[in-house]
């Protein structure tokens, strides 16, 4: 029995060892691809000369002198991902602005801290810019950009409109439980890829015009999650007329979630429409005209006259 129990005692530092030591090789796994894929995002999205990802820069479309629309892109994205969309708005008369939010469209290291106060501050000074200028403002987001803008459209009654595109109001249980995971890694290696088995975006002739980081890490997972939180609160706030896109194949926002956040939606007058055959980013996919028309059709509704 005495020897048993010193054997015992025995393997206790050794299974501690291996332990530590199986650790440190995944963590040095996890450095090694971080750097990798570091590398590979500067090599594919090459800053210009203003610090900017080449083909990410905001945009501001002029066009009526009394009514603008707010064009709000999601999480890891850049206005690339919603420039056609506000284009089509622009031919349609109105003048369009489209942001490039903090953090985004630059460096992992700038994208990394970025946090929800910038992004909801920064909506809020566009906002309120816009309202200073035009009588008459709508709000267009997609995927985070939408609960970014309905946060803000609970702030105000006076909108003309809000658009929600695939709003990300909520997050899936399996990407709250990989923010600690992330989080573990730490500092050796603070990004992942984002994408999971299905992409984004199903039509692969829209792939190489993206200009997404497609990488996530477990401190912006929190905020993230943070952005969702305060969504929630917001959208039976809303009092604005709105419309809300979601696509059954979305990767991001399962149907079962995007019909629950639905519900949490009181305004008055609201329209609901699916897609069928599109991923998350629903501005650049197969349905993307159908997504510009309901927009479109949306906007001049309650476009007031002047």
């Amino acid at each position: 029995m005495r020897r048993y129990r010193a054997t015992k005692k025995n393997l206790v530092p050794l299974i501690a060892g291996v332990t530590a030591f199986g650790i440190a090789a995944l963590l040095l796994r996890d450095r090694v691809r971080a750097r990798r894929l570091e590398a590979e995002v500067a090599n594919r999205l090459r800053l210009g000369a203003n610090g900017i990802v080449d083909g990410a820069e905001p945009e501001s479309l002029i066009g009526s002198a009394t009514h603008a629309v707010l064009v709000v892109h999601g999480f890891g994205d850049t206005p690339q991902s919603v420039r056609e969309l506000a284009h089509v708005l622009h031919r349609e008369g109105y003048t369009v602005e489209v942001p490039l939010l903090p953090g985004h469209g630059r460096t992992l290291t700038e994208f990394g801290a970025a946090r929800v106060h910038d992004w909801v501050g920064y909506i809020r000074d566009q906002v309120a810019r816009l309202r200073r200028i035009y009588p008459h403002v709508s709000l267009v987001g997609l995927s985070m950009g939408a609960a970014l803008c309905a946060i803000v459209a609970a702030e105000h009654n006076d909108l003309d409109a809000v658009v929600l595109l695939s709003p990300y109001l909520s997050m899936p249980p399996r990407v709250r439980r990989l923010a600690p995971l992330l989080r573990i890694a730490g500092p050796l290696a603070p990004f992942r890829r984002s994408t999971g088995k299905r992409s984004s975006i199903h039509n692969p002739e829209a792939w190489p015009a993206s200009r997404g980081m497609g990488v996530i890490s477990g401190r912006l997972i929190g905020e993230l999650q943070e952005v969702t939180q305060i969504a929630q609160e917001a959208l039976p706030e809303i009092d604005t007329p709105l419309l809300y896109i979601a696509s059954r194949q979305d990767n991001r926002v399962p149907a079962f979630d995007a019909l629950r956040n639905w519900t949490r939606i009181t305004s008055p007058v609201r329209r609901f429409v699916w897609l069928d055959e599109s991923g998350h980013v629903i501005t650049v996919d197969y349905e993307k005209q159908t997504v510009f028309h309901e927009v479109v059709s949306w906007l001049n509704r309650f476009k007031a006259p002047i």
